[in-house]
């Protein structure tokens, strides 16, 4: 066994260095490959945000449009209404002065 060792002892240090050096390298490339994707993630998350930000305000743009749309709307309803109104109360009285006429000559 020994003689076995001392045979390829040089190449057993070549293997042990070489898998450390390895190890040693693939790790700080892992390490620059993970910072890098963070880099990335980082700035993909930016656009993102900068993305749904543009389409909330387009959102809020569309809508406020909408709301200014309906509150002419029920404004327009409500003088429509007023106006009504006004219609039949004139209506009502004249009914009503009519009968109060007819009540005081047939009594």
């Amino acid at each position: 066994m020994m003689e076995f060792l001392k045979e390829y002892i040089g190449e057993l240090i070549t293997g042990f260095l070489s898998g450390g050096l390895g190890l040693l390298f693939g790790w700080k490339q892992r390490k620059a490959e993970d910072r890098k994707a963070t880099a990335n993630a980082t700035s993909e998350e930016a656009n993102a945000i900068t993305s749904i930000q543009n389409v909330y305000d387009r959102l809020t743009a569309h809508y406020d449009k909408q709301l200014a749309l309906m509150e002419k709307e029920i404004q327009e309803l409500r003088t429509k209404l007023e106006a009504q109104n006004k219609n039949w109360q004139a209506k009502y009285n004249s009914l009503k002065s009519e009968f109060e006429a007819y009540k005081n000559r047939n009594k």
